[in-house]
């Protein structure tokens, strides 16, 4: 059973959290688990950090759009902190939308999911920097690694970190 939560939800003048959340029956009590994507958005350029899992991807889109129709370009840059299914499996999706987008980060397998965005991956490591204008991402080597890939984003501006999934909970 999924809950659709039907705005992206602002946590910072230049961060929306897009997401959509799966309720679920365990042991006679219901949880809840968050799927994240987060815009961040800089005066001159967006980066999408993340893509958030396929089941959510009709909510995500909504979403993007809505953002897009506020006058935020949330497709130009996408940042998935690991080739986990939650963090890049609306990857393809997202490149196919927005045909000037391209995924930075560890991307180094990537062309073996999505061959045919090969050109539109470009490999981004941890101390690179990412000006969105009027605030950066500095991406981070993960100090906890779901995968080998994993990095980290942390945003400047608004002093946030995006730790994929490093603080995971439900």
């Amino acid at each position: 059973m999924s809950h659709t939560i039907e705005a992206p939800r602002q946590l910072a003048d230049n961060i929306h959290w897009v997401t959509d959340c799966l309720v679920m029956d365990h042991e006679g009590e219901t949880i809840h688990a968050y799927s994240s994507a987060y815009l961040v958005h800089g005066s001159e350029r967006s980066l999408l950090v993340d893509t958030g899992h396929p089941k959510d991807w009709a909510s995500i889109e909504a979403q993007l759009d809505r953002l897009a129709a506020r006058g935020l370009p949330p497709g130009e840059l996408v940042f998935p902190t690991h080739a986990e299914v939650p963090h890049a499996a609306n990857l393809g999706r997202i490149l196919n939308k927005y045909p000037e987008a391209v995924a930075v980060g560890d991307v180094r397998d990537y062309h073996l999911f999505f061959p045919e965005f090969a050109d539109r991956l470009v490999p981004r490591e941890a101390g690179d920097r990412i000006d969105l204008g009027g605030t950066e991402l500095l991406l981070l080597e993960a100090a906890i690694k779901d995968l080998v890939t994993s990095l980290w984003a942390y945003d400047t501006g608004s002093q946030t970190l995006f730790p994929g999934d490093g603080f995971a909970y439900m």
